[in-house]
């Protein structure tokens, strides 16, 4: 989840920080894992997305149906091409461009790891390896997927679902807690909407981003670096100061 939230979302998607090509392409394997496609196919239809939010063109359709934004666009065969029009910044490493093609392989090879640690017992003696591959592999994929999609289908549906809306955005985002909570600071939408391009997608003290903690304390060791803040007239806007001045 860590790698889809600060990988695909925050890194390719918006580029709210820095690192090395090396740990780009771990990022971007650790991510594919999850199924999710490819990883510079993922940033094209988000950044779509942010252009187009709720627009008749938005390629997750919040406007269209609860299902659409869940899993409809992304089981629709209009949307499997990537636009690299749309990420000439990704579409220029090889690396990128091999995994978004064959991000099949690196789900491969995440299943195998998992069936090999349950057979050479790495998970107790009481583990197989078919139930190490069902509860290690199957069972997170499928949740981390439909959590990741709820972004988009809880997190653009007002309050009807729970949540609330800090900013007056041009679409239905919302912030939900415990959304967050599952997505490692993806659920914290309605924030998101209003800047898409920080690090960190948590305003208030109380709001939980996990992705945000883990990237500081890498940034500690330099894996990453140049994390983007949030600017300071967001939170005026927010109420959360009562000026630029106090965001000091």
């Amino acid at each position: 989840m860590w790698a889809v939230e600060a990988g695909y979302h925050r890194y390719f998607s918006h580029r709210a920080f820095r690192t090395s090509r090396f740990f780009q392409a771990l990022l971007a394997f650790l991510a594919c894992t999850t199924g999710q496609r490819g990883v510079i196919w993922w940033a094209a239809y988000h950044r779509k997305h942010h252009q187009k939010s709720e627009k008749a063109d938005d390629p997750y359709g919040a406007n269209r149906s609860f299902w659409y934004a869940h899993m409809g666009w992304y089981l629709d065969p209009n949307n499997l091409d990537t636009d690299l029009d749309l990420v000439p910044d990704l579409s220029r490493f090889k690396e990128l461009r091999f995994l978004n093609q064959r991000y099949d392989l690196a789900v491969i090879v995440m299943a195998l790891v998992i069936f090999l640690a349950g057979v050479s017992g790495w998970f107790g003696g009481n583990v197989t390896g078919l139930s190490a591959l069902l509860w290690g592999f199957f069972l997170p994929t499928a949740l981390i997927t439909h959590v990741t999609s709820a972004i988009n289908s809880v997190g653009h549906a007002r309050v009807k679902l729970g949540g609330y809306r800090r900013f007056c955005t041009d679409d239905n985002s919302v912030n939900n807690f415990w959304l967050s909570l599952l997505t490692m600071g993806g659920g914290w939408h309605n924030n998101h909407h209003r800047y898409g391009a920080g690090a960190c997608a948590g305003l208030a003290w109380w709001e939980i981003d996990l992705s945000y903690y883990i990237l500081y304390f890498l940034s500690l060791f330099g894996i990453v670096w140049d994390l983007k803040p949030i600017p300071r007239q967001v939170y005026v806007d927010a109420g959360l100061v009562q000026s630029i001045a106090d965001a000091d």
